[in-house]
């Protein structure tokens, strides 16, 4: 084999000739390796360089990998193909092997081939290092203290999304339920950004009470992993809660996997209505008929963005007359994804049946509409087995649905 190498005029640093099974005699001078070109010299202070990065994160695990110049690929495998070699690591392979074994020795930490705390890629091309931490999922539930909070952020009326001192260059609403954890997550996390997944919405003059509505959230690029430490902190999960006069957090918690799946939920509301001038005041007779009506019914729900029905189900509809019928209080309790607006006003036929034959007399409280009193995950079907579910799925499940505040249940 070494004969054939120098016949051919080929000239291959130590590394390169380690790697295929070959040895010179004498040192030969890496730069003018026929394959790397020296490149494989340099992987030291790379290394170094990549350690020093790292100290900025927070990780039990890594996964380290190089990009490497197709001119590098394309010379290794002729070289390999007029010499007959055959079942041997190639040289980013043998790249990523040496990376990984000075950071693992350096910092103390696991290489990870599946669900690596962080992703390091390196450059050869340009020696530029690029960390990708592992996004964080947590579960939790928010209550809303007050009312004109809408629960999503909205691009920013002055910049339209392009990012400005109004809205601290972020392009959203600086006000809102999702601003709000979002701030708090990032800081505690010292994360880049986060993405929600959102169980139903509400008016943004609504409150939500109880233990609160739940919400899965993805915190993208952390450089801490276990939160901040405290009192109000789980030993478990390490994830810290959060309290402001506008909403609390609770029951945060720290995901082992990514949410997939959307399950489904109940909810438990209050729905405010005031008589229009003129109108009709309702009868005590009227809300009976619609309790009895409106007992464990199922209704059909048009879905805007599917176009689609689904069928939920109405548990229960009560119903309360005050002020000598100026105004009443209607809570309803039902499955989650049924628009409650339109459900007493039966706009559009989103609905059916709903309750706009009773109310033509009443409106939708505007500064009040509505208060959310629980929201309640349910048991999936194969959970309710004792099995697990994640790969079920059902009318709503995607995630592409769950970002929608175009409804309120």
């Amino acid at each position: 084999m070494k004969s054939a190498v120098l016949l051919q005029g080929i000239v291959l640093c130590k590394f390169c000739q380690q790697r295929d099974g070959l040895k010179f005699e004498t040192a030969l001078d890496p730069d003018s390796c026929y394959v790397c070109k020296g490149m494989l010299t340099a992987l030291k202070p790379l290394a170094d360089e990549i350690i020093i990065r790292l100290k900025e994160y927070e990780f039990e695990s890594f996964l380290a990998g190089a990009s490497v110049p197709q001119s590098i690929l394309d010379r290794e495998d002729e070289l390999r193909s007029r010499l007959k070699i055959k079942g041997r690591d190639g040289i980013k392979s043998q790249i990523n092997k040496i990376l990984s074994k000075r950071v693992k020795q350096r910092t103390g930490k696991s290489v990870n081939y599946s669900r690596p705390d962080v992703t390091i890629l390196a450059s050869m091309v340009d020696r530029q290092i690029t960390i990708n931490p592992r996004s964080i999922w947590l579960s939790g539930n928010y209550t809303k203290l007050v009312r004109g909070l809408p629960q999503r952020s909205s691009a920013c009326n002055i910049c339209s999304g392009l990012g400005c001192a109004q809205c601290d260059f972020r392009g959203k609403s600086v006000v809102s339920v999702q601003a709000k954890i979002t701030d708090f997550l990032i800081k505690k996390f010292c994360a880049e950004s986060c993405n929600f997944v959102w169980l139903g919405s509400e008016d943004e003059n609504s409150l939500v009470g109880g233990s609160g509505r739940p919400f899965f959230v993805e915190v993208t690029r952390p450089k801490k992993r276990s939160g901040m430490e405290g009192p109000q902190v789980s030993r478990r999960v390490k994830a810290a809660t959060f309290r402001s006069k506008e909403i609390q957090i609770k029951n945060l918690e720290i995901l082992d996997r990514r949410v997939t799946n959307v399950p489904q939920f109940g909810i438990r509301a209050r729905i405010y209505l005031r008589r229009k001038p003129e109108g009709k005041t309702i009868e005590i007779s009227e809300l009976d008929a619609i309790r009895e009506r409106f007992s464990t019914v199922l209704v059909s729900v048009r879905l805007s963005r599917k176009f689609r029905t689904v069928q939920r189900e109405i548990q229960e509809i009560r119903g309360k007359v005050l002020h000598e019928g100026e105004s009443i209080e209607l809570e309803v309790r039902c499955d989650g994804g049924i628009p409650l607006k339109k459900l007493v006003l039966g706009q559009d036929g989103t609905v059916e049946p709903n309750l706009s034959q009773y109310f033509g007399s009443y409106e939708i409280e505007r500064d009040e509409p509505f208060d959310i009193l629980e929201v309640k995950i349910k048991p999936s079907r194969l959970q309710r087995l004792g099995a697990s579910h994640e790969n079920e799925a059902d009318d709503e499940s995607d995630l592409s649905k769950s970002d929608n505040g175009s409804q309120y249940d």
